[in-house]
């Protein structure tokens, strides 16, 4: 359901039968269609595993469709401006293979974005622990208390997950940063 600004139920706002489990997270995109995610298998008497986008008015929006969808329940999700979704769990594939480790990202369609790789491959975590995903104005995606694994090396702490051909990550665990494999050590003042 969705309500007025008065506390009124949106009678314009249909989902039909609505989800069959539980939605965790739900983000607006900038055209007003929702995305959901959560625990449940079907959206609107639709099969749709774990994520879903509705239309501005309720109804599931078929164009996006995730085919298998991630393994297990989406905890945070994120959408960017160009309408590509971040999705944070503990998954670790989407799609029945398509290997994604805790964080995904799903094109405009709802399939797994295969530029969205680190270092070659996906982006590993070696904690369940479900952090925020917050997008900066440079495109960047930042995720706290994440252990990440990329090449057979931790990065831990506060992780930034840079846009670029080549992927980087930059880290910034207690007065360190690791960018792309460099280390600089540098001193914190607070005013």
């Amino acid at each position: 359901a969705r309500l007025n600004r008065d506390g009124s139920v949106d009678g314009g706002f249909v989902t039909g039968a609505g989800f069959n489990n539980a939605v965790t997270a739900l983000s607006i995109q900038a055209d007003g269609r929702i995305v959901a995610a959560g625990s449940f298998t079907v959206a609107n008497d639709m099969p749709r595993v774990r994520i879903a986008r509705l239309n501005p008015t309720g109804e599931l929006d078929e164009s996006f469709d995730p085919e298998d969808g991630p393994d297990s329940t989406v905890r945070r999700l994120l959408v960017q401006e160009d309408g590509k979704v971040l999705l944070r769990g503990p998954i670790a594939a989407v799609n029945q293979g398509a290997d994604t480790s805790v964080i995904a990202r799903l094109t405009t369609t709802g399939a797994v974005d295969p530029s969205f790789a680190f270092y070659g491959g996906p982006v590993a975590a070696s904690s369940a622990t479900v952090t925020p995903l917050v997008l900066t104005d440079d495109g960047s995606v930042l995720a706290a208390m994440l252990i990440l694994r990329a090449e057979n090396r931790e990065f831990s702490g506060m992780v930034r997950l840079v846009p670029a051909t080549a992927a980087t990550i930059i880290t910034q665990p207690v007065a360190q940063a690791v960018a792309a494999g460099a280390t600089a050590t540098f001193g914190v003042v607070a005013s």
